[in-house]
C-alpha cells in the first residue's frame, strides 16, 4: 500500500483503453469546467456534473483533499492547457495538460454517454526545477549511473542502473515499487526513497537497478479490469534481473529483489519464478490479506476526522465488498474505491510471508514502528512465518514511517509532503546483510 496522496488521486477513476477521436468533442468545454471545479474546490458544482458512482466514491472532504494534496506537493495551479480526446465505447476521455508551480500534470476527465463525469485521475506528474538533495550517507564519487531499458516488448520501460566504481563484479539489487503509478525513484512529494536506496547502496559497493513502473508509463492505455500483480510488477522485475545478468559489472549469483510496500508482496513471487535470485528484502511489506490491511488503513485515517459519518459509510462499503471479493461468486464491474474488485481479490489471496518461507533463500524483513500503513500485525506474521529459519533476518526500527524516514509521534499522510531521506541505518542494514551476511545490532 502507498501514500494517501496517491491513494486519493489514483483510485478515483474508471480507466479504459482508448482509441483516437477523429474530431474534437463538444464535451471538452464541459470536461474543462469539471477540472476547474476540482482546483476551485467547488464540490457542489462538481457533484452536479458527476454521475451517481462518482458521487458515491467522493465526499466534499475527499474531493477537496485531491487539489490540496497536489498543491501541497507541487504548488498552485498555473494553467489548464489543451486536452487530447479519445473514446471507449460510450465514454469520452479528455486528457488535459495541467501546469502547477513545480510540476506538469496529465489529468484525465471521463464523460459517460449522458455527458456526466464518470472518472477523474492524475495520469502522470513531471516535476519541474527539482531541488532534491542527496542524503549525507551518499558518496557521489563512488558510483556512476547509466540509462537502460527493462520490461517486455509490448511495454518497454526506462530504467537507471547505478554501479559502484570498482574493478570486480558486484552484488546487485532490483527495486520493486509500492502501489500506484510510481516513477523509478518512487517519488512522493519531495521524497525519493528509491533514489536514496540506489545511491546509498552504490556508495557501499552494491549496484541497483530501478525502473519506471508499467502503470506510470502506460497507465492511460492499460485496462484495469485485467491487470494483476504479474502485469503491474512481477514480469518487469524479472526482466530487470535478466538485464543485470547481462552486465559484466554484476555478479550473476548475487542478485537480490528489494520490494517496498506492495513491492514486498511481489518480491517472494518474483524469487519463486527465478530460482537463481539470491534472496529477497521486504521493506514495509504487508503480510496479512490485503483487504484487511486496507480496512485498517481506512480506520486509522478516519480516526478523529471531521467527517466521521462519511468515513464510517466508506468502511461499511469496503467491508461489504470485501465479503464479495472473498466469496466464490464471479465478479463483474464491482469496485473498491474505484479499483476493480478482481484486482483486490488477486492481492487478497496472496501470502508473501508463506511463499518467502518456502524459498529456502535468505530473507531480510525491515519495518518501521511508526508505519500506519503496514503495522505490527504484519511484522508478527513475518516473524511467525520465518521463525526458526537461520537465513531470515527481521528488523524493526521504532522511529521510522512507511517510507523508512525518521519521525516522532503519530504518523500522518501529511508527513510524506515534508522532505526527508531513507534513514542511514536502513541503508547500512541492507548493505551489511548483502555483503557480510549479517546486520549490526539495533
Amino acid at each position: 500500500m502507498h501514500q494517501r496522496t496517491r491513494f486519493l488521486i489514483a483510485t478515483f477513476l474508471i480507466a479504459v483503453l482508448t482509441t483516437p477521436l477523429m474530431a474534437q468533442s463538444a464535451g471538452e468545454s464541459s470536461a474543462r469546467r469539471a477540472l476547474e471545479t476540482v482546483f476551485a474546490r467547488d464540490w457542489k458544482t462538481f457533484s452536479a456534473m458527476a454521475d451517481a458512482r462518482m458521487n458515491e466514491l467522493l465526499t466534499a472532504e475527499t474531493f477537496a483533499a485531491i487539489p490540496a494534496a497536489l498543491e501541497q506537493q507541487y504548488g498552485k495551479l498555473e494553467k489548464i492547457g489543451t486536452a487530447a480526446e479519445s473514446r471507449k465505447d460510450d465514454l469520452e476521455l479528455f486528457t488535459f495538460e495541467v501546469a502547477l508551480e513545480k510540476a506538469d500534470l496529465a489529468m484525465l476527465i471521463v464523460h459517460d454517454g449522458a455527458g456526466k463525469v464518470a472518472g477523474l485521475r492524475v495520469l502522470k506528474v513531471t516535476p519541474r526545477n527539482e531541488q532534491w538533495t542527496a542524503p549525507e550517507y551518499v558518496d557521489r564519487s563512488r558510483f556512476s549511473e547509466s540509462a537502460v531499458h527493462v520490461g517486455t516488448t509490448e511495454f518497454p520501460l526506462e530504467a537507471t542502473l547505478t554501479i559502484p566504481k570498482v574493478n570486480v563484479p558486484v552484488p546487485a539489487v532490483v527495486l520493486v515499487h509500492g502501489s500506484g503509478p510510481n516513477d523509478r525513484d518512487e517519488s512522493i512529494g519531495p521524497n525519493k526513497p528509491f533514489r536514496d536506496l540506489a545511491w546509498g547502496l552504490a556508495s557501499r559497493g552494491i549496484a541497483v537497478l530501478r525502473f519506471d513502473k508499467r502503470t506510470f508509463t502506460y497507465g492511460a492505455t492499460m485496462n484495469p479490469a485485467t491487470v494483476t500483480l504479474e502485469d503491474e510488477s512481477i514480469d518487469d522485475a524479472l526482466s530487470a534481473v535478466v538485464v543485470l545478468r547481462s552486465r559484466k559489472e554484476i555478479d550473476p549469483h548475487r542478485i537480490y529483489i528489494l520490494g517496498h510496500s506492495l513491492g514486498a508482496v511481489a518480491a517472494p513471487y518474483i524469487a519463486r519464478r527465478d530460482e537463481r535470485i539470491a534472496g529477497i528484502i521486504s521493506v514495509s511489506g504487508p503480510a496479512r490479506p490485503m483487504l484487511d490491511v486496507l480496512i485498517d488503513q481506512l480506520q486509522y485515517l478516519g480516526a478523529g476526522g471531521s467527517n466521521s459519518d462519511a468515513a464510517n459509510k466508506q468502511l461499511d462499503d469496503v467491508r461489504a465488498m470485501t465479503l464479495l471479493a472473498r466469496s466464490a461468486r464471479s465478479l463483474n464491474d464491482e469496485q473498491i474505491l474505484g479499483v476493480p474488485l478482481a484486482y483486490w481479490r488477486d492481492l487478497d489471496r496472496r501470502d508473501p510471508a508463506a511463499v518467502a518461507a518456502k524459498l529456502g533463500r535468505p530473507v531480510l524483513v525491515i519495518q518501521g514502528g511508526r508505519d500506519y500503513q503496514v503495522t505490527a500485525k504484519d511484522f508478527a506474521v513475518w516473524e511467525k512465518a520465518l521463525a526458526g529459519q537461520k537465513r531470515a533476518t527481521l528488523i524493526l526500527f521504532e522511529d521510522l514511517n512507511h517510507l523508512m524516514i525518521a519521525g516522532q509521534g503519530r504518523s500522518t499522510p501529511s508527513e510524506y509532503a515534508s522532505e526527508g531521506h531513507v534513514a542511514a541505518k536502513v541503508v547500512t542494514a541492507i548493505a551489511d546483510w548483502i555483503t557480510k551476511g549479517s546486520v549490526p545490532k539495533h
